[in-house]
């Protein structure tokens, strides 16, 4: 079952264009990456996805709705950007209460949430001083607060961790994936993701250069490095 569709979608800002004729689509319960290097396009489809750029041309559609006038999927989704940002003054557990808040989650369950985590010892810290990995782990923390979580969205999510906090956010895609959640995981280094998803697009230039299975384009990549 298709749950997200790109159809043929381009977009400009001026007269550069970022995404050209982009189609894929991905299934449902599963990790698709989406790889490219810098500039390709990536972060725009993830723009588009979060409904921070409406101005498109194309069709994108989640479970068979046009994305611009569909925006309930958003109620069971996560979005997770390449910078993590936060207000400049907010604490951690500040910030997640707030956010347990919006979510509409109790403070009983989010305090147990947030007390069996990892950031207990880190709840009194600026959320804008963490390092980029602890910054990380509090947007994953929040996809805690989403009961049947359906959507994740997460751009360059390895960028910048060291081996345990990777290992940390592979265990966590990986759990929302077998509780039924569609991950869409972006990179521009190839090696990041190729042991997570069986599903790889890649993008270059905002063209999709390859849509299919990772063990195929990891023999393209075999070939090439043997020319």
């Amino acid at each position: 079952m298709k749950k997200i569709e790109f159809i043929n979608v381009k977009k400009s800002f001026g007269k550069l264009e970022v995404l050209n004729n982009v189609s894929f689509s991905v299934e449902k319960s599963s990790i698709h990456g989406l790889i490219g290097n810098n500039g390709a396009g990536k972060t725009t489809i993830f723009s588009i996805l979060s409904n921070y750029i409406t101005d498109f041309q194309g069709k994108v559609l989640i479970y068979n709705k046009d994305i611009k006038d569909f925006t309930d999927y958003k109620k069971k989704s996560v979005f997770m950007f390449a910078d993590p940002s936060f207000p400049e003054n907010r604490k951690v557990k500040e910030y997640f209460d707030e956010c347990a808040y919006l979510r509409g989650v109790s403070r009983e369950v989010s305090d147990k949430i947030f007390n069996n985590s990892s950031l207990i010892d880190k709840k009194d810290e600026l959320c804008s001083k963490l390092s980029t990995g602890w910054k990380k782990i509090l947007q994953f923390l929040t996809f805690d607060l989403i009961e049947n979580l359906e959507f994740a969205f997460l751009d360059e999510p390895f960028e910048g961790l060291d081996i345990d906090f990777r290992f940390f956010l592979i265990k966590k895609i990986e759990e929302v994936v077998k509780n039924g959640a569609t991950v869409l995981i972006s990179s521009h280094n190839f090696f990041d993701i190729q042991n997570l998803t069986k599903n790889i697009i890649l993008i270059d230039k905002g063209i999709v250069k390859f849509n299919g299975q990772t063990d195929d384009i990891r023999k393209l990549w075999d070939e090439k490095i043997k020319r």
